[in-house]
């Protein structure tokens, strides 16, 4: 793969979300729903962060050392859905 695109990550959260059964950040309620995997951008950078409380807290999930790279974060998501996978 050459490039990494915003819909390239947008894949990968999407298969973490499904092997960790995770839904859709938002309920049709309207209310936030803990546990879903989604992606934050920074300084031109991006990280894998999961929400950890219904005030939409987040936690950085990503071990790269805070935002990195879309190439970074791609490689380091195939890990993780590679070990979610086993």
């Amino acid at each position: 793969m050459n490039r990494i695109t915003q819909k390239n990550l947008e894949y990968q959260v999407g298969r973490i979300n499904e092997l960790t059964n995770s839904r859709k950040t938002y309920s049709t309620a309207g209310k936030i729903n803990v546990g879903h995997y989604h992606l934050d951008y920074g300084y031109r950078c991006v990280s894998l962060v999961r929400t950890t409380n219904t005030g939409g807290g987040v936690t950085v999930t990503s071990n790269i050392n805070g935002h990195g790279t879309k190439r970074e974060l791609y490689n380091w998501m195939d890990g993780f859905v590679a070990g979610l996978s086993k």
